[in-house]
């Protein structure tokens, strides 16, 4: 027999009804995550002119930059629906609406699709063969990869938002007739939702890494590792 839903799986619920009636989640979130893009692509872009040459070392950082302001941005998601939102759940407000949130403002972050050299390559020696096709199947596997994982957070951008709002609620104490709801951190929620896409991405860009760099050790970036040698029409 099911159990009866918890209060604040009922309050988790009426925040993301509402957002989905008036807050466009998975839009704000599809912002996020192409600006997540953006920020990875940036951070890999900054370190190589910086002169960090080596892809197995620059592309796993990017990732992470990439990922930390991933995180950021949806604090400030959690931020923009302060006090002064009167939607935001336990505030008091003239009007019908149900105690829900949070107009999110665009954001950017994660996800740098790009490969990186890695000095272990001593497992590829099996693949001698396919040399010409390990590459483009590992980087095609990267980008249906980071598709499908940028898809899954869209998807479940709604409920991910509301429960942030949830949280934040709870923290601040405005949610006074509701004194024994589960109380979690934000971040902690946050980690829960998107963790797992975001490692899948890390592990078929760090495995397009370690290819490179046993095929092409010779290459500082996508572009080079697919180039074709000079003299090769």
């Amino acid at each position: 027999m099911r159990s009866p839903p918890q209060p604040r799986d009922k309050e988790v619920a009426r925040v993301r009804a509402y957002l989905l009636r008036a807050g466009s989640p998975r839009v704000r979130m599809l912002v996020i995550v192409m600006l997540t893009g953006a920020c990875g692509l940036g951070a890999s872009y900054l370190l190589l002119r910086a002169g960090l040459l080596s892809m197995p070392v620059r592309y796993p950082i990017a990732l992470l930059i990439a990922y930390l302001a991933f995180l950021g941005l949806l604090r400030l998601f959690v931020d923009d629906s302060g006090p002064g939102n009167p939607d935001l759940p336990g505030n008091s407000f003239a009007g019908s609406h149900e105690p829900s949130s949070a107009q999110a403002s665009s954001m950017h972050d994660v996800i740098d699709a790009r490969g990186s050299r890695s000095g272990s390559g001593s497992w590829f020696d099996n693949l001698g063969a396919a040399d010409e096709l390990v590459l483009p199947l590992l980087l095609l596997l990267a980008i249906v990869t980071i598709a499908f994982a940028s898809a899954w957070v869209i998807a479940s951008a709604p409920t991910l938002f509301a429960e942030l709002v949830v949280d934040c609620a709870l923290s601040a104490g405005l949610y006074r007739r509701l004194r024994t709801l589960e109380r979690r951190h934000w971040l902690d929620t946050a980690l829960r939702h998107t963790i797992w896409p975001f490692a899948a991405t890390a592990l078929v860009v760090i495995a397009f890494a370690a290819a490179a760099h046993y095929y092409r050790p010779q290459a500082h970036s996508i572009g080079e590792v697919f180039a074709r040698p000079p003299g090769n029409g």
